[in-house]
């Protein structure tokens, strides 16, 4: 919290400084005419909001696969009560799950807070989360979502998509690249994972890691390597890389020999070959067929823990 509270003064010391420098340029300014107001009438301060937020976007079932645990036996809210957090620039998201079934989702920034408040349970091996209106009550709007422990630490995984906290996809990603987030503070540009760190006693050992099976294959044991096949309109091309190599649709891939060359998703896979596209323009980058498209394997060592 400290280094977002430097981070705000110097922007707010920045923005004063540059409008006395604009006013001091244009000259004297005739003041415009005062108006009362009162400070029963202003608006309320941005922090402390109260909200009815799900912490994920809802989602079917067969969306958010059943949980592996590290000990094999069914999922229990108290094996995954804890605090879970992530930041995001200059905003971070928290997320609070009780064995008791109670659940909290806050956020926060330099400008505006809050929180919702919930309940969660077990269902079917999964998480679910239910929102309490303002007032209290039970919403009836639920989400889901599911754990996964890796490397010492719990993720709790929806459905991801733009703007909301990760799901699987973003998590194995993360991890083929080594950009997992691994301390409430770390800010990779894959961080919008809720991350909680599992204590570990002294002389005992952390949990093994548990993927659900869906997404076992998602983490590659090897890094993969392929050819563009066909330069295909629309920013996008097809790779000599499948199913077979380990790809997966949203699978995050780069063309060129360093991760600076050109970013490329997979839209579709099929058993040998891919369809990428890039959202940068192809024009400043090009991709031409024969380059070389791959994917790292840096959480490989975790397959074997």
């Amino acid at each position: 919290m400290r280094w977002l509270l430097l981070t705000c003064g110097l922007v707010l010391t920045a923005g004063i400084l540059g409008a006395a420098i604009r006013g001091w340029q244009r000259g004297p300014v005739t003041p415009a005419p005062q108006q009362q107001t009162s400070l029963a009438t202003s608006p309320p301060e941005g922090h402390g909001q109260k909200r009815d937020h799900l912490p994920f976007s809802p989602a079917a079932m067969s969306e958010i696969p059943p949980a592996r645990t590290p000990d094999g036996m069914p999922l229990t809210l108290a094996t995954v009560a804890g605090e879970y957090s992530f930041s995001a620039g200059l905003a971070g998201r928290g997320l609070v799950i009780g064995a008791d079934g109670t659940s909290r989702n806050s956020f926060g920034s330099c400008l505006v807070s809050g929180e919702s408040q919930g309940r969660v349970r077990v269902h079917e091996n999964r998480l679910s989360f239910e929102a309490f209106s303002v007032e209290g009550h039970l919403t009836g709007r639920t989400c889901l979502a599911v754990p996964v422990w890796w490397e010492g630490r719990v993720y709790i995984l929806g459905p991801g998509g733009p703007d909301m906290p990760g799901g699987l996809v973003e998590f194995c990603n993360a991890v083929n690249w080594g950009e997992e987030p691994r301390g409430p503070h770390d800010r990779h540009l894959s961080g919008h994972l809720f991350m909680h760190i599992v204590p570990v006693r002294e002389g005992g050992r952390r949990p093994r890691n548990a993927v659900p099976e869906m997404a076992s294959t998602w983490i590659l044991a090897k890094p993969i390597e392929g050819p563009v096949l066909e330069v295909l309109p629309n920013l996008r091309a097809r790779v000599g890389l499948g199913r077979k190599d380990g790809v997966f649709a949203g699978m995050r891939l780069w063309a060129g020999a360093s991760r600076d060359s050109l970013q490329l998703n997979a839209m579709s896979v099929d058993a040998d070959t891919c369809v990428v596209e890039t959202s940068r323009d192809w024009r400043s980058a090009k991709v031409i067929k024969g380059d070389l498209v791959r994917c790292d394997a840096a959480g490989a060592s975790g397959l074997r823990r």
